[in-house]
């Protein structure tokens, strides 16, 4: 073995040693018993970043130890289109590049330039994956836009439409003007912002008026009611009465609604069907008009003539000096509120009435709640399974049109000749089945991204040929890992739509992998440098040092919090770990040889002590990596092979390996302090049995050190070597409990010779450390 480890060297050696073998591949003909998970694919734009080297490092440590106990494992991966992402990044680039907009490009030819990018981006995405040691299935690699996705997708919405789940109505919705398409509020991110609480007057006549409150008095603009609670007394007399509009002289009527807050503001609030969600139901309830004043790129329309045109922000300040100067402006309050953002670009958003494609959720959500409460699905830890029911149980319709160039067509035609029912079918007819027009249009929306991968783990298998050898044998997947961010967004979608056209659950357990944080408590993220980058880290430590420093953070659920720095020692510190490794392993294989098991065991209650704590180790870590307690296994195996084995073991057995060496040189015979050939036999059986079960144990953490050492021990691959198994007659708690009597009285004299050594002349520190050095236990 060489005298250091050379991670650079070994890595990407190992891996397409690993690769061009063929050990990643599942066979859907074997009959071992699968073992199934399916990657969360990652977004077309993305790097590698933390979060995704924790949540694969976990996968692969759960599915290298599943290949290695002899089942035919999946892990499946995949590249999501990220529809609005991807879109907003290419347009960007097209800008910085080009000075062009993809209006300028036109649909077709924008489209060709994001496929041109979107295959070198996957490319770079796979390369990430790979150098992290990521043992996926790269044959039955997918893209949520190849054609298999795309034909399931089709006919995800065509079923869904026959079965009247789909729709298309106007309603109000979330809209970024920024991204200018409609979103779900699951893709809104909620900011404390400082802002104002205007409270305006509404003159019902000469002498009386009613103040509404309110932080968007541009919306005034397109107000159609003033609402009360119908419990507050203060405005019982007025309710039915008309007041007028400021600004605009339109009579609105003051109606009453459960939903008004009588201690917010005034009591009395106006109402803005066409731009607010709750003013929206209001308005539905009192059947109330619902013009708009806000268009798809944040400007006012339906105003007066001084106001169009205008962006938000600029209207508003108009408005104010409006009132202000017409005396309808009561007083301003400074104040503290939720602001709604796109969770992709950071535009505010703003609601407004639109035609949209929608499905219908409160019946498509039943069985799966039935599925999380009979625990045909189980959540780690618990507590998102109970997050998870309370969402379906409030689940409101699902809004899958984007307007977007970038996505899944929509399988949807209308007539131009007449105004006919819209056609739905994955091919373009020729003709309208209604009026046998032939100028056939198709809609220009696409989907919904998550309207595609909540069917992922059926159309990534095959879905919906019947014949898909995959789908019949990996369907469902054993385990999903995933990050909590997405357990609405995609977890509940998945088994929702898993069930609907799977009939069963898409994975039996979903393990929720904690946040990394920083010190502060703030997500770590590149925008904020507050992370370190894993393919740096990779590169300056080695993928084993941080695939086990992640390893060893890995509870379920449990938030990472830790400054930049902090981070950086943890993956110093494993890669101490391997180095720990490599060193011990290189003396056992310079020092020992191949050797049978010994006829009888040894007697030498070192030996004895090893093999019960390698025995009760396997017990631990085979129970923890059962159960996915990932961290749990890595800390039981840290502990083992660095405290346990080098510290204590392996100091003991050098001396007896040392001392055989040296009787072998004196001529006259053997030391006093010699071992046997006998004794030698065993000490190097022992020596060798416990390395090749630790390293069996460590290839799932650490794959490549222990490949690379595995090689030179036993001369075979370590990835398809069988799992140790636990065999209880070496559990001897006995010489266990002896054992930690002799580790006990040998700490207490390292910390008294400490102690001496701090007091004593220098000649007799020397003394103290050769008699020390000395010992034999």
């Amino acid at each position: 073995m060489d005298k250091k480890y050379n991670p650079s060297k070994t890595e990407k050696r190992w891996y397409d040693y690993w690769h061009r073998k063929n050990y990643f591949r599942a066979n859907n003909r074997s009959k071992k018993k699968p073992f199934v998970m399916i990657m969360p694919p990652p977004n077309l734009t993305g790097e590698l970043h933390l979060g995704h080297a924790l949540q694969h490092t976990i996968t692969d440590i759960l599915i290298r130890a599943k290949r290695m106990q002899g089942f035919d494992t999946l892990w499946l991966p995949g590249v999501d289109h990220a529809g609005i992402q991807m879109q907003g990044t290419m347009e960007k680039k097209l800008q910085k590049e080009e000075s062009k907009t993809h209006e300028d490009l036109g649909r077709k030819e924008f489209l060709k330039y994001i496929w041109k990018w979107a295959r070198i981006y996957e490319k770079k995405i796979l390369e990430q994956s790979k150098a992290l040691g990521e043992s996926a299935d790269w044959s039955r690699k997918t893209f949520t836009l190849d054609p298999g996705p795309c034909k399931a997708v089709q006919e995800e919405f065509i079923r869904l439409y026959r079965d009247k789940l789909i729709y298309r109505g106007r309603y109000i919705v979330h809209w970024c003007p920024k991204c200018n398409t409609a979103i779900t509020d699951l893709e809104l991110e909620y900011k404390e912002q400082k802002g104002k609480l205007y409270y305006i007057d509404y003159p019902l006549n000469e002498d009386q008026k009613i103040t509404v409150a309110t932080t968007r008095p541009e919306t005034m603009l397109g107000d159609t009611a003033v609402a009360v609670h119908p419990d507050d007394k203060r405005y019982k007399d007025l309710v039915g009465e008309k007041v007028t509009l400021p600004l605009v002289n339109r009579k609105i009527p003051i109606v009453t609604d459960q939903v008004v807050d009588p201690k917010f503001g005034t009591g009395a609030v106006k109402v803005t069907p066409a731009h607010d969600l709750t003013d929206y139901e209001i308005g539905e309830r009192h059947n109330l008009e619902k013009p708009l004043v806000i268009n798809r790129d944040g400007k006012m329309i339906n105003v007066p003539e001084k106001y169009n045109g205008l962006s938000v922000n600029q209207a508003r300040q108009i408005v104010i000096n409006d009132l202000q100067k017409q005396g309808y402006l009561k007083k301003t309050e400074e104040i503290k509120h939720s602001v709604a953002f796109c969770e992709r670009c950071k535009s505010i958003i703003e609601p407004q009435i639109s035609k949209q494609w929608f499905v219908k959720m409160k019946g498509l959500s039943k069985p799966a709640i039935t599925a999380i409460k009979k625990g045909d699905v189980k959540f780690l830890p618990e507590r998102y399974g109970k997050q998870a029911l309370l969402w379906l149980s409030n689940i409101h319709d699902w809004c899958i049109s984007r307007q977007l160039v970038w996505g899944h067509p929509m399988p949807v035609y209308y007539c131009k000749e007449k105004k006919c029912p819209p056609i739905v079918s994955a091919k373009k007819p020729k003709k309208c089945p209604k009026c046998g027009g032939s100028k056939i249009k198709q809609e220009t929306d696409v989907l919904d991204t998550w309207f595609s991968s909540g069917l992922w783990p059926l159309s990534a298998l095959g879905w919906p040929d019947r014949k898909s050898a995959d789908l019949k044998k990996y369907y469902p997947s054993d385990l999903m890992i995933t990050a909590p961010g997405i357990l609405y967004l995609w977890i509940c979608r998945m088994i929702i739509l898993g069930i609907k056209f799977g009939k069963r659950a898409p994975f039996k357990t979903v393990f929720i992998h904690g946040t990394l944080r920083d010190e502060q408590g703030r997500k770590m993220s590149k925008s904020l440098n507050n992370g370190v980058d894993p393919l740096l880290m990779i590169q300056k430590y080695s993928a084993d040092s941080l695939r086990f420093a992640l390893a060893r953070m890995a509870y379920p659920g449990r938030d990472i919090a830790m400054s930049k720095q902090a981070m950086e020692d943890a993956i110093k510190a494993g890669r101490n770990f391997t180095t720990k490794v490599h060193n011990a392993s290189k003396f056992v294989i310079h020092n020992t040889k191949p050797a049978q098991k010994p006829k009888k065991p040894s007697s030498h209650p070192s030996d004895q002590w090893i093999l019960s704590r390698l025995h009760y180790t396997i017990k631990k870590v085979s129970d923890s990596l059962e159960t996915y307690q990932v961290a749990r296994a890595a800390r039981r195996l840290y502990r083992f092979f660095w405290n346990e084995l080098c510290d204590w073991y392996l100091e003991i057995a050098k001396q007896r390996i040392y001392n055989q060496q040296k009787s072998k040189r004196y001529k006259s015979g053997r030391s006093s302090n010699s071992v046997t050939k006998k004794e030698s036999k065993k000490v190097n059986f022992v020596l060798r049995t416990v390395l090749k079960d630790s390293l069996r144990m460590l290839h799932p953490f650490i794959p490549f050190i222990t490949e690379e050492v595995y090689q030179k021990l036993e001369k075979t691959d370590l990835i398809v070597s069988p799992w140790p198994e636990f065999q209880k007659e070496y559990r001897n708690l006995k010489v266990e409990k002896e054992f930690n009597r002799i580790q006990e009285a040998v700490t207490r004299i390292r910390t008294e010779k400490r102690k001496v050594k701090l007091n004593l002349p220098e000649e007799q520190k020397k003394i103290v450390e050769f008699l020390t050095k000395n010992i034999e236990l």
